[in-house]
């Protein structure tokens, strides 16, 4: 891979990108055929990405110009960019009758027990209360406990899904992509992920306008170079 394909190609300015499905980790598990017993064994390995769909909203005029111009620096699958993730407002978590919520600016966790509310204040993001290395599926965070499954967070533009959450230990999906040192804060509020278009017919496709609403399609899966 020569360092061309390391540039991060930048999104075009005043041109909204949405993602329209939900993320997925892909997964492609082998089977080595029947095992002892006849039956057919499964062999799960780490090989799991991200993927999802995203469309271009405000991409007309020069705007229009300047959206194919990304997609002709993306050079196909080849080049890599980087997208917001959508993240939605922490609900009740089911904790006797305590419950958390977002607050307007989503920057605390407001906290009721049905009659005094207060606030937890998490500063710019959780931040990692022990190191945690690259594998992990558990990471400590100070203020996890507020988390609940299904939150989404990023480092370094990795994208995790919280699987469960005990106390500050969140259980995540994929595991580790990469070794978090203690302290180091991970983007909850505003989670980004590095990503690629899927293969040479999603860069094809991205320079075609969506019949229903004239938006541009962009097939994407995660993108590992940094």
């Amino acid at each position: 891979m020569g360092a061309e394909d390391m540039v991060l190609v930048a999104t075009p300015a005043d041109i909204s990108i949405l993602e329209v499905e939900p993320w997925r980790l892909r997964t492609m598990t082998p089977t080595a055929g029947p095992g002892l017993d006849g039956r057919q064994q499964w062999i799960h390995r780490e090989n799991r990405a991200w993927m999802c769909v995203y469309k271009a909203r405000g991409a007309w005029g020069t705007k229009h110009d300047a959206f194919l111009a990304f997609l002709d620096e993306l050079r196909g699958p080849s080049g890599t960019f980087r997208l917001p993730v959508l993240n939605t407002n922490v609900p009740d978590i089911g904790v006797s009758s305590v419950f958390f919520l977002m607050d307007d600016a989503a920057e605390n966790f407001l906290v009721s027990d049905g009659g005094s509310d207060f606030l937890v204040w998490l500063g710019s993001d959780p931040t990692l209360a022990i190191a945690a290395p690259v594998g992990a599926r558990i990471v400590q965070l100070v203020g996890g406990e507020a988390l609940r499954p299904g939150l989404k967070f990023s480092y370094n533009d990795f994208l995790y899904r919280i699987t469960a959450v005990d106390g500050e230990s969140v259980t995540i999906n994929p595991p580790l992509r990469e070794a978090i040192a203690m302290g180091e804060p991970v983007a909850l509020k505003a989670p980004y992920i590095r990503v690629r278009l899927v293969d040479d017919e999603a860069a094809e496709n991205a320079y075609k306008f969506d019949v229903q609403g004239g938006k541009f399609t962009l097939r994407i899966m995660e993108a590992f170079e940094r």
